[in-house]
């Protein structure tokens, strides 16, 4: 059986070398974007399953993944900077929210 928290893991892993990545170019936002989507699934499977975390990581989650949205909207503005630090943005809440996540499993 697959254990979920592993892919949960690996699926963080994607989402922080996608938003690594999307500070740099666009492919790495769309990545990103749909690397979040599927995390937001296996979190919401590891819930369903019984396992409990911090509020604060859901949380950070939502920040990366409306960040990472308004990086992609601002990049197709033309607005590279902008695009940027939302990117870095959300780059910085992922961070946060893996490790977050690291906590709650050691404990």
């Amino acid at each position: 059986m697959i254990n979920p928290i592993f892919v949960h893991f690996v699926v963080a892993l994607i989402v922080v070398a996608a938003l690594i990545v999307a500070v740099i170019t666009p492919v790495g936002r769309r990545v990103a974007i749909w690397s979040l989507g599927l995390q937001l699934l296996v979190g919401l499977w590891l819930i369903y399953i019984g396992y409990r975390v911090s509020p604060w990581h859901p949380a950070l989650w939502l920040l990366a993944a409306l960040s990472t949205q308004a990086a992609i909207f601002a990049g197709r503005r033309e607005r590279r900077a902008a695009a940027m630090i939302l990117s870095l943005l959300a780059l910085a809440s992922a961070a946060g929210a893996f490790y977050l996540g690291l906590l709650a499993q050691r404990s």
